[in-house]
Order: structure tokens, then sequence, then C-alpha cells
């Protein structure tokens, strides 16, 4: 991809000299006396576009693994001086620096614009056009070899990459919604299947009609919460939950995908990454078939991000998200109270919500009344902090989990008050993980180590009701298990299993989105859970989660080679139709 986006920033500067040069040809234009200011100006605002894009994008597939389009730019360029504090940098000294490296280049093209000038003007490419003899030569050749370059480019693009290499350019991408899944084989057929199930499920049933609460915490490991363990109080509201016996926890859990769109579509359609598009039968598509109301509030912006907006469909009857608050900056877990005010009381008919929080995500806006373990800072945490220092970036991210604990406190609170909380069962799980330092990795989205995948999976139901399994779960799991509960049938497309029912042995599949994905395998035994992981490069790691949460002893070379073929054996069952 790189050598093809040199080509087509190769096609660009072609157009621009064929286009400037017939503009000079023009003898008004070339005696203009500000002919090179104005020229300075425009090469000066292409060159600074470009440097911008590849800044932009650098943070941006550093951050989250992909490029940003030209509708995620618009829609919080508004907020712009919120996400340079976030990244520890002041708006001030970004304008400045921007000021200035305009200055610079344009005056570089000032000084360089009269040889320029004069080498474009002595192209004389109109005063030839008169000459229809020449005419091909001048205007007709040079424009037909820059649009077959061009269209040479994009059938390069095509051909190597496939239909999604738009999607994959760093400057194609900004006009191309990004998607993912949309070239899956038999993608239409699985589709066809889902709504014919759907239309089958659709008939009124007898079940128990329990509200249905679905939070998705972004960007929280389960290994810094208080309730699964760690030794500081990250969770204080939950932990009490939990030992009220109001709240069950599955000890462990994983993401399907260790990126927000996968990991949130597989939670709601029950299937694992390979089988994932938007037109996969959801959760609340079933229910809202039953008559439930369904309610999507998410913090963050799940419309100009991947399109997700769209991959949750149409049986939404409110939806709410970051680019709907007229009070808060679009990744601010307060404008969920926002949303959550437009929701009338309970009035008896059963209702869905989706509720989605950013506090520990990178991009999360922290208060300042969180900021309990020190030192700390509300500036983002990770590789891109002026001076790094792990204790600094350890009590930041827990800071960020007493936060996100104290929001979901307030959300039980809203939804008690409003008459939703009193019959319902409510799940709480993140879409993935984040690495803070660990095998050398911050983040998330490119890799399957534990702090990426290992999830909270919570939930509160009645004391009284029995979950047989909750020793090992996925996302692919809660879609089936709230099926279950309610007494509904569960669809045979999906792909998890409820928790109400035994697991015996069990296993996981796990990959990245990246065009070169990275994959793994957790295989549950008696008394252990094994993980497989397949690199890119082919390189293959092997731990033993119990005994070895923090995947330190890779066992590849010293299992029982049953075991490991095994493993590849179920791996390859879900990388052969992609």
């Amino acid at each position: 991809m790189a050598v093809l986006h040199v080509l087509l920033v190769a096609g660009l500067v072609a157009t621009s000299i064929l286009l400037l040069s017939l503009l000079t040809s023009i003898r008004g234009v070339a005696q203009w006396k500000y002919t090179r200011i104005t020229l300075s100006v425009i090469l000066s605002l292409g060159s600074m576009t470009l440097i911008l894009l590849y800044v932009v994008d650098f943070l941006s597939n550093s951050l989250w693994g992909d490029h940003v389009s030209f509708d995620l730019v618009r829609h919080n360029l508004p907020h712009l001086d919120i996400y340079l504090n976030l990244v520890n940098i002041r708006p001030v000294w970004v304008y400045l620096a921007l000021t200035g490296s305009y200055l610079m280049i344009c005056g570089f093209y000032l000084v360089a614009s009269r040889p320029i000038l004069n080498g474009l003007t002595c192209l004389g490419l109109l005063d030839r056009v008169a000459d229809h003899k020449r005419f091909s030569k001048a205007v007709v050749i040079p424009g037909l070899l820059v649009l077959g370059y061009i269209a040479a480019v994009s059938t390069m693009l095509w051909a190597v990459h496939g239909g999604g290499a738009a999607q994959r350019e760093p400057i194609l991408s900004l006009f191309v919604p990004r998607t993912f899944f949309t070239d899956r084989p038999n993608l239409a057929e699985l589709n066809l299947r889902d709504q014919v199930i759907r239309k089958q499920l659709s008939t009124a049933r007898n079940f128990e009609r329990k509200n249905v609460i679905l939070i998705i915490v972004d960007a929280v490991r389960a290994d810094r919460m208080q309730v699964y363990g760690y030794q500081r109080p990250t969770t204080p509201f939950l932990a009490k939950l939990l030992e009220e016996k109001k709240l069950r926890k599955v000890r462990l859990a994983a993401a399907n995908c260790p990126a927000t769109y996968c990991a949130v579509l597989s939670v709601l359609s029950s299937r694992n990454v390979e089988k994932l598009n938007p037109g996969n039968l959801k959760l609340h598509e079933l229910l809202r078939d039953q008559g439930y109301k369904v309610y999507f509030i998410l913090s963050g912006d799940h419309i100009n991000w991947l399109d997700l907006k769209q991959a949750y469909g149409e049986s939404v009857d409110l939806y709410f998200d970051g680019t709907n608050s007229k009070n808060f900056s679009p990744t601010d877990d307060r404008l969920i109270f926002e949303g959550l005010d437009a929701v009338p009381a309970y009035d008896g008919r059963a209702s869905f919500f989706y509720l989605h929080l950013m506090s520990a995500h990178n991009l999360g806006i922290r208060l300042d009344q969180y900021a309990k373990f020190q030192p700390s800072q509300k500036e983002m945490y990770g590789k891109f902090l002026a001076t790094y220092d792990p204790q600094v970036l350890s009590n930041t991210y827990d800071n960020a989990i007493l936060q996100m604990d104290d929001f979901i406190r307030q959300i039980f609170a809203t939804l008690e008050q409003k008459g939703y909380l009193k019959d319902s069962i409510v799940l709480i799980l993140a879409d993935h993980g984040q690495g803070l330092g660990e095998h050398g990795r911050y983040g998330h989205a490119r890799y399957l180590f534990q702090e990426q995948i290992g999830i909270p999976l919570l939930i509160y139901d009645q004391s009284n009701v029995s979950y047989a399994n909750l020793d090992f779960a996925t996302q692919v799991d809660v879609a089936p298990t709230v099926l279950d509960r309610l007494g509904l049938p569960v669809p045979a497309s999906w792909e998890g299993k409820s928790l109400l029912r035994p697991s015996g042995e069990q296993y996981s599949y796990h990959q990245t989105l990246e065009n070169s994905a990275s994959r793994a395998v957790l295989f549950k035994t008696h008394g252990a859970i094994y993980k497989l992981m397949s690199a890119p490069d082919k390189t293959e790691e092997l731990y033993e989660l119990v005994s070895d949460p923090a995947e330190v002893n890779n066992l590849i070379r010293i299992a029982d080679p049953s075991l490991i073929q095994k493993m590849k054996e179920l791996m390859k069952d879900h990388t052969d139709g992609q």
C-alpha cells in the first residue's frame, strides 16, 4: 500500500503541474503581479494538507489502528482543543506551530516560484493550442497520460488489495466510509438465512419480559478492577453489588476482537469475527420484534467512526451518541444522562438499553474529582506521554476505571428512578482491554495478549437464578444468555452459548481486524486454559492462562504436540473461509 500511495501522490503532483501550466500559459495570468504569491499559497496549502494528513494518520493508526475519514475530522474539529489537551499538547502551541510551518512552506514556494513560474510559462501550452496540429501534443496527450496514470493506479489498488483498497489508502480513505466484512464469501446467503430466522422468531411468544440493559465500557481490563481482585479500590460500586450477591462475574471473559467495531457487533449478533457483517441478526432486533422499545445511548462518535450506526440497523427507537450532545464533547460520559433524559419513565413496556461508556478510553474525558491515585495526569495515557512514567500511566488508568465505576452507579440510580431497574437484567462488559506497556505494547486493536482481550463480564440479576457457567465466556455468549434468560429461542445462526447452561470443554476464536490479522484460540480443559497465538509473520506462542495470567512463559516448544495440533485445527476452521 505504501508504494501505491506514493504512486497516487505522484499522479496528483503530475495533474497539478499540468493544470498550473495551462493556467500560467494565459498571458494575463502570467503577467499578473500577484501570480507568484497566489501560486505559492496554492502549493503551500496542498503541501500543508498532505503533511497534516500524515501526522493525523500516524496518531490515529497508533491509537486505534486505522485511518481517519473526512466526516470524522469534520464532526470532531469543533472539539479539537479538548483532544489536544488529552495528548498533553496546549492548543495555542499547535496553532502557532501550524501557522509557522505554513509561513515557512509558503516562503519556500515564494522563493522557488519564479523559476517554477518561468518554467511553466515557457511551456506555452495555450499558444500551441491555437495551432490545431500541435494541440494534441500540447494538451490532449499530456491530459490523457495523466488520466491514464490515475486509472492505472486505481486498477492496481483494486487488483492488489481488493474492493476495500480505497479504505486502506490514506488519501482515498478520507472520502470513503470505512466498513468491514463487506467482501466476505457467501455474505448474501448468510444474511438471507438470518432474515428467514428472524421472520420465524418474530411470532409473538410468552416469555419473561424483563428489561435488558447492556452496558459496554470501552477499553477496560478485568485485571485492573477491584471486583476482579485488583488490590486497589477502582470499582467500589460494582464490588458492593458483588458483596450483596446482586452481581455475578465470569471469572475469565475475553473479547473476540480487540477493537470496538467488531467487538460490539460480536456482542449484539453472537458471531465470531470472520462471520461478522452489518446484516447479521442482532439481539435488539429480535427483542424489538417481540414488542421491546430499543434505546441506544452512547458516548463516542458511532456515526462517523466506521459507520457503526449503520451496522446497528433500523430497529432502534431512540438513538443518541456523542454527536447529538449539546452540552458535552463526544467522548464525555456525562452525555449519557443527557440521552437518558429523553427516555420516558417506565410504563410497563419492556425495553432494551445499550449504553456505551468512554471513561477509560484514550480519548475519554477524565474529571478531576476521580483523580484519587497520584501522581497522575488528565492527559492521554500511553506512549504519547511527553515524559513516560509507568506509575503515572498506571494511576491515570486506575482513575479512569474509578470514574467509569461511578458513572455506572449513576446509571443504575437514573434507571431505578425511571422505573427500569427493578425488573431487569443488566450485563456489564468491555469491548476490549488496553495495553499499558506489558509485552512492550500500548493501546488496543493490534494485539491479542490478555491485556488487550481480557475483559470483565458481569451480570446483575435475581439471586435465585442459577448460571451454570461462570468460568469462561466471550462476547458471543452475551446475546444467547439474554434470550435464554428471558425464555426465548436462540437463533441457530448464532455461535455463542448461554451461560445458564453447563460449559464442558470449550474453546474460543479471536483475531484482529488488520489486513494481516493476528489470531488466537483459547482452549479450556479441566483446570487449565491454553492460548495459542499466531502472528502475521507466522510466529506462534502458547500460554496457560490459569497458572500464567501475565503470559510470561511461552510453552510452544515444550507443550504436548497433540494439544498444539488440535488448537491449530480449531484456528484453521475459522480462517479457511476468510
